[in-house]
């Protein structure tokens, strides 16, 4: 199993990293300037889909909605499924990625009514399945004319020059404010099989007359009025939920029942803690959250009788057995102390060009240890 093989490399690696023996002058030994090192770390990489790290620079703005998304998930630590579930909904998604429109110039008066924006599908890998994707603008009522009342908020798919398509609409009161997500889906659906024939999207404003409002109000540009600190709290928001299918399904784990404490046998096969500390050991500044957690290990012996918790199979109760036996034991050696059950942990990211990413990553902590 490849994350056996990651274990036994990370576990090396923290204990290489917290060690000051191993130089006589501490500070001019980084075990991260090492080919070991290196090789690991792409090892690791690998493992999350990577082929190398991000190139992260300046400050991280982490959007409220995606603080939000991964607060409500990791909160709930009985559910392991790599399926996301929110408080508000359910999805087959294990990955969600939000991102800022691309800006487009504004011409005189052109875009005071409408605007079109720019919906960079190409964060999505071709293997993943889109499975829901939103517009997500901040209603500002401060900025509206009260006397507006009720207005309609329509987002098109732009076809081709001069034709759109109505993907989604909303009628809107004046006096509200906050956020509101348009299902954009069918469009990213189509941009993500044909690159090529994505023109955009369009949203416009309307009375409930047909007359155009100033869509100026929600903030596609940043007011002069407002920091760069505030924008991202009501800029308009893209996000988009798919599924890798390489990464697997896990269901709702139950509490096991209370047993024997094992802890006291000393040597024999049983769980330890393993702490990964992405800042600290790989100085991985773009994992956001967490910033370390317990992945645990499995290290200890296997002798015969294998007690019922170590999870044994048949044939690790034989070879142990025969490696009871004196004149075999040379020979045979003794089962391995190895994961016998891992459960998925959550990873907040922070992508090239300002992409960030909640992405469940299965088999990455180890549950339960066993003699195989």
């Amino acid at each position: 199993m490849e994350f056996n093989v990651i274990l036994c490399l990370l576990a090396c690696f923290v204990a290489t990293t917290q060690s000051r023996s191993l130089a006589r002058d501490s500070s001019a030994f980084d075990p991260r300037d090492s080919a070991r090192f290196k090789s690991f770390e792409a090892k690791f990489l690998q493992m999350l889909g990577m082929k190398e790290k991000p190139h992260v620079t300046g400050k991280i703005v982490v959007p409220q909605y995606m603080l939000d998304l991964y607060n409500s998930r990791v909160k709930d630590p009985e559910y392991i499924s790599t399926n996301l579930v929110f408080k508000d909904f359910a999805t087959t998604a294990n990955t969600v990625r939000s991102f800022y429109h691309k800006e487009t110039p504004q011409v005189g008066n052109v875009n005071r009514y409408k605007r079109s924006v720019r919906l960079d599908i190409g964060v999505v890998p071709s293997h993943e399945e889109l499975v829901k994707a939103e517009f997500r603008v901040y209603n500002n009522r401060s900025s509206v004319d009260p006397a507006l009342g009720q207005h309609v908020i329509n987002v098109y798919q732009i076809i081709a020059s001069g034709e759109r398509k109505l993907l989604d609409s909303k009628v809107v009161n004046a006096s509200t404010i906050g956020w509101q997500s348009y299902d954009v889906l069918h469009a990213a659906q189509h941009w993500h099989k044909t690159p090529g024939e994505n023109h955009g999207l369009e949203m416009e404003i309307m009375t409930e007359n047909g007359h155009p409002i100033d869509i100026s109000h929600l903030h596609f540009d940043k007011p002069h009025e407002m920091t760069e600190e505030q924008w991202p709290h009501q800029r308009p928001l893209f996000a988009l939920y798919s599924r890798d299918p390489n990464t697997h399904m896990h269901k709702k784990r139950e509490r096991r029942s209370a047993s024997t404490d094992w802890s006291k046998y000393t040597g024999l096969c049983k769980r330890f803690d393993l702490v990964v500390d992405f800042i600290q050991h790989l100085k991985w500044n773009w994992v956001l959250q967490p910033t370390k957690y317990n992945a645990y290990m499995c290290k200890g012996e296997c002798v015969y009788p294998i007690a019922n918790h170590l999870n044994t199979t048949n044939h690790g109760i034989v070879q142990t057995l025969v490696h009871s036996v004196r004149r075999y034991r040379d020979k045979v050696p003794p089962a391995c102390c190895v994961p016998t059950e891992l459960e998925s942990t959550m990873l907040l990211l922070s992508r090239d060009q300002g992409t960030i990413e909640i992405k469940d990553y299965a088999e990455m902590r180890v549950i339960g240890c066993g003699c195989r």
